[in-house]
C-alpha cells in the first residue's frame, strides 16, 4: 500500500563548540505514504571528548505527532528500529573510514584492496542466520584456491564437485564476467539434479548465480542463489549461501561457510523446510571442505611438498570432519533422503494431515445426525396423541 520510494525533506542545525563538542539536530519529514502527515522525526546527534582519547558518538530521537492516530505505537515501534540500524551503520562506517584514514598516513602506498575488503567484511547485509562450515584450515594460499577451485576450467571446479559428489548431470557453467563493481565477477550454473522420490521427475532442473568477489591476498567471498524446479513448493523460495575464505593467522587458508533460505511465499511448513535444509546444507560443506582438503593434498604432491595443517573443522552441529589416508572415494550416487525426496514427503504428510481433518468432519456430522433423529423421535412421543380411547375415559380423565 505503499509506493517503492517516498520523498523525504530532513532539516538540520548544525552547533559547533570548538574542542567541546558538536551537535545536529535533524527534523525529518516524509510525504506520499500513508499517515505520514501525522508525525515527523527528530534526532539529535552528539560528539563529545572520551576521557580516554577520541570522541563518543551518541544519538536520540523522538517521533512528534501533530494528529492523532490509533496505530502510534505501531509506528513508534517501527520507528525504532529503523533509527537504530541507520546510527548502527553510521557508526560502522564512520570506524571503517577512520581506519582507513589512519593506514593511508601511515603507509602511503596502502592498496584499495585492504580497504575494500575490512569495508566488505565489516557488513552486515545481506544477512546469513545458519553457519553451516564455521573453520576448515587448508596449506593453500589465496591465489592457490583460487587457481584449484575457482577460475574458469579449474582442475577442481565447482562443476567437478557437483558431478562427484551430487550427482548432476548436464551441467553448463558460464566463464566469469566482469561487473560494475571492480571486485565482482559474476557467472551462472545449470544442471539437472537427481531426485529419487514419488510425485517428482527423476531429474529436477536446477541453477546457481555465483557472485566471486577477490580482494588480492585479503580473502575471497563467493556468494551463490540456488534455485530447483519441476519439484512439489520448490517455488516458495531459494537458497543464498556465501562461502568465505581468508588467511589463516598459523598458514595457509581457513574456510567458513553460511547460508539462509529466503522465502518468496508463505506456507505453514516453513520451520519444517528450514530444519531440513540446514542439515543438508552442512552436509554439503562437509563434503566440500573433504574435497578441497584432498585436492590441496594432491596440488602439493605433485609440487613434491605437503604442507600439514592441524585438522580441526568445526560446524553449527558440532560435525567433526576426518580426513585418512588416502581419502574414502567420493560416492557417484546421490543421497537417498536428500532436500528434494523431503520437500515431497512433506507435501505427502500435508495431504494426510488434511484427509484426517476431513474425516473427523464427516464423522462429527454423524454424529450431529445421530442426535437430531433422537431429539426429533423424543418430541414426536411427546405430542402424540391416542385415539383409541372411548369417550367415557376422556369424560373421567377430565374431572
Amino acid at each position: 500500500m505503499a509506493p517503492p520510494s517516498a520523498q523525504a525533506k530532513k532539516t538540520q542545525t548544525l552547533r559547533r563548540y570548538g574542542e567541546h563538542g558538536l551537535c545536529l539536530n535533524t527534523r525529518t519529514d516524509v510525504t506520499g505514504v500513508m499517515y505520514s502527515d501525522c508525525f515527523f522525526v527528530e534526532d539529535r546527534f552528539m560528539v563529545e571528548p572520551s576521557p580516554e582519547g577520541g570522541v563518543i558518538l551518541t544519538a536520540k530521537f523522538e517521533m512528534r505527532f501533530v494528529k492523532k492516530t490509533m496505530l502510534k505505537g505501531i509506528m513508534e515501534t517501527t520507528s525504532r528500529g529503523e533509527y537504530t540500524d541507520f546510527y548502527k551503520g553510521f557508526a560502522n562506517m564512520a570506524v571503517e573510514a577512520i581506519e582507513s584514514e589512519k593506514d593511508k598516513s601511515e603507509d602511503p602506498k596502502i592498496d584499495e584492496l585492504l580497504v575494500a575488503w575490512r569495508k566488505f567484511h565489516n557488513s552486515s547485509e545481506p544477512s546469513f542466520k545458519e553457519t553451516s562450515l564455521e573453520g576448515a584450515p587448508l596449506s593453500c594460499s589465496i591465489d592457490e584456491f583460487y587457481n584449484y577451485f575457482l577460475k574458469d576450467n579449474a582442475e577442481y571446479s565447482m562443476e567437478f564437485y557437483q558431478r562427484e559428489a551430487c550427482g548432476d548431470t548436464d551441467i553448463e557453467t558460464s566463464e566469469w564476467e566482469n561487473s560494475e563493481d571492480p571486485f565482482m565477477q559474476t557467472r551462472t550454473m545449470k544442471y539437472l539434479h537427481p531426485v529419487n522420490a514419488p510425485m517428482a521427475p527423476p531429474l529436477a532442473p536446477s541453477s546457481k548465480r555465483q557472485e566471486l568477489r577477490r580482494f588480492g591476498d585479503h580473502g575471497i567471498y563467493l556468494d551463490t542463489k540456488t534455485r530447483v524446479n519441476g519439484v512439489p513448493m520448490a517455488d516458495y523460495f531459494f537458497v543464498e549461501d556465501r562461502l568465505i575464505v581468508e588467511p589463516n593467522p598459523e598458514g595457509g587458508v581457513i574456510l567458513k561457510s553460511k547460508f539462509e533460505m529466503r522465502f518468496v511465499k508463505k506456507t505453514m511448513l516453513k520451520q519444517l523446510i528450514e530444519n531440513i535444509t540446514k542439515g543438508e546444507s552442512i552436509e554439503w560443506c562437509k563434503k566440500y571442505a573433504e574435497m578441497a582438503r584432498k585436492a590441496v593434498g594432491e596440488m602439493s604432491a605433485k609440487k613434491g611438498s605437503v604442507d600439514e595443517v592441524p585438522q580441526i573443522v568445526r560446524s553449527s552441529r558440532a560435525i567433526p570432519i576426518e580426513f585418512s589416508s588416502p581419502p574414502p572415494p567420493v560416492s557417484q550416487k546421490p543421497p537417498r533422503m536428500h532436500f528434494l525426496t523431503c520437500l515431497v514427503f512433506i507435501l505427502s504428510i500435508s495431504t494426510f494431515f488434511l484427509s484426517y481433518q476431513v474425516h473427523l468432519m464427516n464423522q462429527s456430522m454423524v454424529r450431529m445426525e445421530m442426535r437430531l433423529e433422537n431429539l426429533l423421535e423424543t418430541q414426536s412421543k411427546t405430542f402424540c396423541v391416542d385415539t383409541n380411547i372411548s369417550p367415557v375415559e376422556k369424560r373421567s380423565k377430565k374431572k
